[in-house]
């Protein structure tokens, strides 16, 4: 690869890569909150836990306590899970360019040497999987549910909140 065009999907890629950091975060941040730690605990118990294994501990958290998700947090957390597979076969299995041109990252199976999954991160996907990151960290940055459910009527949370809770994603795996 090489030129302008690299440039700009490097530079998107970074956008990205950036945009998951904070994602993560948040969702670190939502499991402090919602199991009451301290920092210090919250970050001895979740602290090495990756992105899949930090959804599936919120998603436990919740059915433990015979607890549904809140309304937009199951959206959040499928979408958060798509961004991941894409964001990790990029990452650590890398991308090539497709018959029709487009950049793609896929895990290889050993076995069969075919992709298990592959998916397309153009340059317009990375803008929209780092657009719905930020919607998902709108949601996981709440300090409970009540305040969670009070996004709807946010002016300045709604169309994070209206993304989750309708599925209304720009990032489409």
């Amino acid at each position: 690869m090489s030129g302008k065009h690299d440039d700009q999907y490097f530079a998107a890629l970074g956008r990205m890569v950036d945009s998951f950091a904070h994602a993560e975060y948040a969702a670190f941040y939502f499991l402090m909150k919602r199991t009451g730690l301290d920092p210090t605990a919250a970050a001895a118990i979740f602290g090495a836990l990756g992105a899949n294994a930090t959804i599936d501990t919120i998603r436990r958290l919740y059915s433990n306590r015979s607890q549904p998700l809140p309304a937009p947090l199951g959206s959040t957390l499928k979408q958060l899970e798509a961004i991941t597979a894409a964001r990790n076969a990029a990452l650590h299995h890398g991308t090539y360019t497709d018959a029709k041109g487009n950049m793609v990252a896929s895990k290889w199976t050993v076995t069969f040497g075919k992709p298990l999954k592959e998916h397309s991160v153009s340059i317009a996907n990375l803008d929209a999987m780092r657009e719905d990151l930020a919607a998902i960290m709108t949601i996981l940055m709440t300090e409970n549910d009540d305040e969670l459910a009070g996004l709807a009527g946010s002016a300045s949370a709604s169309r994070h909140y209206r993304a989750a809770l309708e599925s209304a994603w720009l990032y489409k795996s």
